[in-house]
């Protein structure tokens, strides 16, 4: 696991890289303008991966997968969508990361190819339920053109951005978060975030603390065009955490899809 750099340097976030992928330092993320796809380096390319679809498997290298999933993520030209990363972690799981240009909102996909069915979770595609790679692609191309958004806070900002400083230490029993090696569990309202961050694949816990994933950094670095002039002054005046951003939170008109719980018939 590579190290973080701690400060905004100039007009950049520098950031180091984690278990499931590397993320170098990133230009202009003060720019509102800047471009929003961030590639994330893939790890073990050629290493082979199973997709498990609901008549047969298929074998192909994490690359291959990869670039297909990328491909067809940025066929999807919707002016309320822009498709930030995409990350291949070591479990073989994808997650794609995309933002509405014109607010301060995201989404997470995560697509599944394990050969048994898995826990059901909201936001996640398994491979297992499609008769082939061209279901999938549809309901991909389909999921990532309408599904609904949600908010990015300050205080998840934040979060983020303390815990990749190594300013803020979290560590979890059971369902309690602790700061530091602190006795006490933190607040209920600061719990529901670290969750939220945990369900979307931003944070994990590595080394019995939480860390951001690649994913998560590219999260960061994302909605630093927002939210880091507002952080950057709560520090400079000793304003206590979680004080609400400048950002108004907009919501578009997208309508929550529900992905399939069970095998579904060829459509083509």
């Amino acid at each position: 696991m590579g190290k973080r750099q701690k400060k905004i340097v100039g007009d950049y976030l520098k950031l180091g890289q984690d278990f499931d992928g590397a993320l170098g330092p990133v230009d202009n993320v003060l720019d509102q303008r800047a471009p929003i796809w961030l590639p994330i380096q893939l790890k073990q390319p050629q290493a082979k991966m199973t997709v498990q679809f609901s008549t047969h498997q298929e074998q192909v290298s994490r690359e291959t997968w990869t670039r297909l999933i990328t491909q067809h993520s940025q066929q999807v030209t919707e002016k309320d969508f822009g498709l930030r990363s995409i990350v291949l972690d070591e479990s073989n799981q994808q997650r794609i990361l995309f933002v509405n240009p014109k607010t301060v909102e995201f989404q997470t996909l995560t697509i599944v190819s394990m050969t048994r069915e898995p826990a059901y979770r909201k936001a996640q595609l398994w491979t297992g339920y499609y008769p082939g790679v061209a279901a999938v692609l549809k309901q991909l191309r389909g999921y990532l053109s309408n599904q609904s958004y949600t908010s990015c806070s300050f205080e998840m900002y934040e979060f983020l951005r303390k815990i990749a400083d190594g300013e803020l230490v979290i560590s979890q029993q059971g369902a309690n978060f602790y700061r530091d090696a602190s006795n006490i569990a933190i607040a209920k309202v600061e719990a529901d975030v670290l969750q939220k961050l945990i369900r979307h694949g931003l944070i994990v816990m590595m080394q019995k603390r939480l860390g951001l994933t690649s994913l998560g950094m590219s999260f960061l670095n994302y909605f630093a065009r927002f939210y880091e002039t507002d952080y950057q002054k709560q520090l400079t005046q000793g304003q206590a955490t979680f004080n609400s951003g400048r950002i108004k939170l907009q919501s578009s008109q997208r309508k929550s899809i529900q992905l399939p719980r069970e095998v579904i018939k060829d459509d083509k």
